[in-house]
């Protein structure tokens, strides 16, 4: 009599660890399945591949493959887990990296007395610090108090780089209301006291959680090194941790007049602002000086802190004139300057600029025409849609939609003249802002002229029309009834049945 033998998880191992190769991470759980069930080679090779994928996780991918894990509640109800011992888990003779990826994994189990062995047992092995971290904030308390007594010892013999591993992971507690945060962090701090090298770990590490956690802690830690925290800010890539470590080493008594100064070239607009203001607070020699090149920034926030400190400085100073006798140099933002200074009657200088080989002149001569006289020149800057420059064509639609006294049927001219699918979308946009049953009658013209995104721009403008129909309250007249009807029977193909019945019901 022949007896066929149930297949385990281990028998479908190849297959498993193919499809987890080729970036299918669904197939991860029944890879560690494969522990379980499988001989003593498949668990070496479950094994092995565990701790190729850990290799590539970082916190981010630390936490989903947490989720994952759990999600796949499957694996208790196949596997009698509560029959196995953890050490069952592990083949004869695995590396270190194995046996630590068997452990790691182990403490993502659905089932809690595992998590509870695995994170008892990782508490000697440093690598291992931000898997043990993310258990403090589990939902068994057994667990949580396994992981925060491995975590402190762990802090205990962890280097530098281990604990700094870990703190994208202890900046996502901080937010948590499960764990014991206020038992973890004094442990953490105590490993930045002890560790000068710490800190600069942190300020550098690649994760923007890391980062923010170290300018937290800096104010309490005492003893910091300012000049490499000066240097700091200049490289830091957030513009808001930029902005938090300036204001932390003006707290812990940095040189605020030359900190201010270096922060005045910072890439984010706001940050020069604050340095400007701070030197302005304080009184600074050469705060005028400073001011009057902040006139030339790219910001039109930081032209007009400027221009206060400036004005306020010197009351006759000839704001106005400053930027005209700059048009030649700095064209565009000498413009923009003029567009916030200046007059009507400068709009005829700056029209001459409409025509300037670069596009970020011609923008900036549009936004200061549409700031200083609108209605004189809105026919100029809807000339501007058929230009070929798109950074000229998406300003111009910005401008005329937030005017929106612009010609109609001149746009829609442009539109069926150009070619170009950006301009034909942006020209579209501002079409659909028009009246009630101008909206429709313009999506329904433009449905169906080969160009696919502007299309899809029409049928979502639909569907909005349909949703937005009691918001207005316009007749319909007869000769646009007789239009828009005519118009669904000829676009009837490229909508939806339901869409099209819609429309004429609410047509008639």
């Amino acid at each position: 009599m022949l007896f066929h033998r149930k297949k385990t998880y281990g028998d479908y191992l190849a297959e498993y660890i193919g499809h987890v190769q080729a970036g299918e991470l669904a197939f991860v759980p029944w890879v560690y399945c494969a522990l379980a069930q499988g001989t003593d080679r498949q668990k070496a090779a479950a094994a092995q591949t565990l701790a190729q994928i850990l290799a590539g996780l970082k916190a981010d991918g630390l936490v989903a493959m947490d989720l994952r894990m759990r999600e796949t509640t499957s694996m208790e109800w196949s596997i009698d887990w509560r029959a196995l011992r953890l050490e069952d888990l592990f083949a004869r003779n695995l590396s270190p990296e194995a046996c630590r990826a068997v452990l790691v994994f182990s403490t993502f189990h659905p089932n809690g007395y595992i998590r509870e062995q695995a994170v008892a047992a990782l508490g000697t092995d440093p690598e291992a610090l931000p898997a043990v971290l993310l258990r403090c904030n589990d939902w068994v308390a057994q667990v949580r108090q396994a992981a925060l007594e491995s975590l402190t010892h762990l802090l205990d013999i962890a280097n530098g780089a281990e604990i700094a591993a870990a703190l994208p992971i202890l900046e996502k507690l901080r937010r948590s209301s499960r764990c014991q945060i206020d038992n973890i962090l004094p442990l953490f701090f105590q490993a930045f006291q002890r560790d000068p090298d710490l800190p600069p770990l942190g300020l550098e590490n690649e994760d923007v959680r890391a980062r923010r956690l170290c300018i937290s802690l800096l104010p309490d830690l005492g003893t910091v090194d300012l000049p490499y925290l000066t240097e700091r800010v200049k490289k830091e890539p957030d513009p808001f941790l930029r902005k938090l470590l300036y204001q932390t080493l003006l707290d812990l008594g940095a040189d605020g007049m030359e900190l201010s100064r270096r922060f005045l070239g910072d890439k984010y607009p706001p940050n020069r602002v604050l340095a400007l203001e701070y030197l302005a607070e304080h009184g600074a020699e050469d705060l005028f000086r400073q001011a009057v090149v902040l006139l030339m920034d790219k910001s039109g926030r930081v032209r007009a802190a400027a221009g206060e400190v400036v004005v306020q400085t010197d009351k006759e100073f000839p704001l106005r004139q400053f930027y005209l006798d700059r048009l030649s140099v700095r064209p565009a933002v000498a413009i923009l300057g003029l567009g916030e200074t200046g007059n009507p009657e400068d709009c005829q200088v700056i029209g001459n600029f409409l025509t300037h080989p670069q596009p970020a002149v011609v923008r900036a001569a549009m936004t200061a025409l549409m700031g200083l006289d609108p209605e004189r020149w809105t026919g100029a800057v809807t000339e501007q849609l058929a230009t070929d420059q798109p950074g000229v064509v998406k300003t111009a639609a910005l401008l005329l939609s937030k005017h929106r006294d612009f010609d109609q049927d001149r746009v829609f001219a442009i539109l069926q003249a150009s070619q170009v699918e950006n301009t034909r979308l942006k020209c579209a946009v501002l079409l659909f802002r028009t009246g009630k049953w101008d909206r429709l009658t313009y999506a329904l013209t433009l449905l169906g002229g080969g160009y696919e995104k502007l299309d899809q721009a029409c049928r979502l403008e639909l569907v909005a029309w349909i949703y937005t129909y009691n918001r207005s309250y316009t007749p319909l007249g007869e000769e646009q009834r007789r239009r828009i009807l005519a118009l669904l029977d000829e676009k009837r193909a490229y909508l939806h049945p339901a869409v099209v019945n819609q429309l004429r019901f609410l047509s008639k």
